[in-house]
């Protein structure tokens, strides 16, 4: 599988999983439902940059590289959760739930020197991923109660997280790089705890027949990721370029404080739907440049960095609208828009990976019965210019794609779908795709793609 955008393609996954999932639903009495389940993967997964400019091309100025990355992910986890009936107007929802993941990576690194592949002095490591273990564990509970047309819903939450890695694989180089502020790391800051409570309140009522509001607010926390604490000198899943980032495990978990307002509207033939939300993150994680601590860094198969993740603040607004209204039966007419607003006070830029203002006209002509159905969709986004451009991301131009998607229901249970996307080939970039390594441009989206899809149920 080629990646355009990243220094490495993809020379194979090997992934199995399982899932075993019970549930006992009454509809009455004083234990409405009881549900569990638990599941596990592992996926293997293995990168090398064979075809690449490095691999061996008179572009790239260097002698040729031999790079692969071997990366093993282990994830087991499970969830339980009962609904209780106290009265006609309470009910409560009590539950536990915990994972277990697992990351290992390496990359080994050779320059060939003679006709003669050979690991240069330079090279410290080729551990990226030093045997990292995330492990959480959570217990939560939720309350809903009428309070004549008022509906409450309160929910709380408590998080219990070990971090951790394996010593005798942490480089050097990443302790002191990954310094948190108050000085250079070592093994004994590996070993991280933290207990995060959540929480939110949601208010609901219907204000007359057809229309409905809703209000709400909370905090949630989102502890950092095996990347933001232990990467050790490998790409970022929040950036477009292509550098070396490192993690840091002292990493504050992101602590959120949003609040919420949704209003909607049914009549026989028109839906209505507006929401809106602002969002204040402490501790935000984000992206910093890193010290320069080692003349070889980054590697030479980078063209930038090294940055490494840290604690930050961020501001986000954002809103959503939405209309459906049916002029003649069997035709729908549906239109929906977005828009998205963030800052990184921390950089003091626009926050990194924020979506434009977008908007999807809508189509679907589906006679009585839905036996088939056609649907056309305009998709158009304006462009992007507040962009965080000290960590790589450039602007991006407005687009209008089309899409086209028709459907037919068989006998037997046999389901046919059959469609084409971009269906005029636009030549568009999206906010988020990443940028040539070598060229330094962004790479844009597919062209016109075809699809089909077959169901068949029973």
């Amino acid at each position: 599988m080629d990646y355009p955008g990243r220094l490495l393609s993809a020379e194979f996954f090997k992934s199995g999983r399982g899932r075993a999932r019970y549930e006992y639903d009454t509809g009455a009495g004083f234990m409405r439902s009881l549900s569990a389940q638990a599941y596990g993967y592992q996926t293997l997964h293995t990168m090398n940059n064979e075809g690449k400019v490095t691999y061996e091309s008179a572009d790239f100025p260097g002698p040729p590289l031999r790079v692969t990355v071997n990366a093993e992910i282990q994830t087991l986890g499970g969830r339980v959760a009962t609904e209780l009936a106290l009265t006609n107007e309470l009910r409560l929802t009590l539950g536990a739930d915990a994972y277990r993941a697992y990351r290992d990576a390496e990359r080994p690194f050779q320059v060939v020197m003679g006709g003669e592949p050979k690991v240069p002095d330079f090279y410290k490591s080729d551990q990226i991923w030093p045997g990292v273990s995330i492990a959480d564990a959570g217990v939560f509970a939720q309350a809903t109660r009428l309070f004549g047309p008022v509906e409450a819903t309160g929910t709380v939450r408590t998080d219990f997280v070990w971090a951790g890695a394996n010593e005798e694989q942490v480089t050097n180089v990443y302790l002191d790089i990954a310094e948190p502020g108050n000085g250079a790391l070592d093994a004994s800051h590996l070993d991280q705890q933290e207990a995060n409570v959540s929480g939110a309140l949601m208010l609901s009522a219907n204000l007359s027949e057809a229309w409905s509001l809703s209000v709400g607010g909370g905090t949630a926390v989102r502890t950092a990721g095996a990347l933001e604490r232990f990467a050790d000198r490998f790409p970022a899943n929040k950036a477009q370029t292509s550098a070396e980032f490192i993690g840091d495990p002292t990493l504050d978990p992101e602590r959120s404080w949003q609040a919420d307002a949704e209003l909607s509207a049914r009549y026989p033939r028109l839906s209505l739907k507006a929401s809106a939300f602002a969002r204040r993150i402490d501790d935000y994680i984000t992206l910093t440049d890193a010290p320069d601590v080692d003349p070889m860094l980054p590697l030479p198969i980078f063209a930038g960095g090294p940055f490494r993740y840290a604690n930050g603040e961020a501001t986000f607004y954002g809103g959503e609208a939405s209309a459906a209204y049916v002029p003649v039966r069997p035709l729908t007419v549906s239109l929906k828009g977005s828009y998205l607003w963030g800052r990184n006070e921390t950089t003091d830029q626009p926050a990194l990976g924020v979506a434009p203002l977008s908007a999807d006209l809508g189509l679907r002509w589906e006679p009585p019965g839905g036996r088939f159905f056609v649907e056309g969709t305009l998709r158009a986004a304006a462009e992007q210019d507040r962009v965080a451009t000290r960590l790589g991301e450039t602007p991006t131009d407005g687009y209008v794609t089309a899409d086209v998607k028709g459907g037919v229901d068989l006998p037997r249970g046999v389901s046919l779908m059959a469609g084409v996307t971009n269906l005029t080939g636009v030549d568009y970039v999206n906010h988020l795709n990443a940028k040539n390594p070598y060229a330094g441009t962004p790479i844009p989206e597919p062209g016109r793609v075809f699809f089909a899809d077959v169901t068949y149920r029973f």
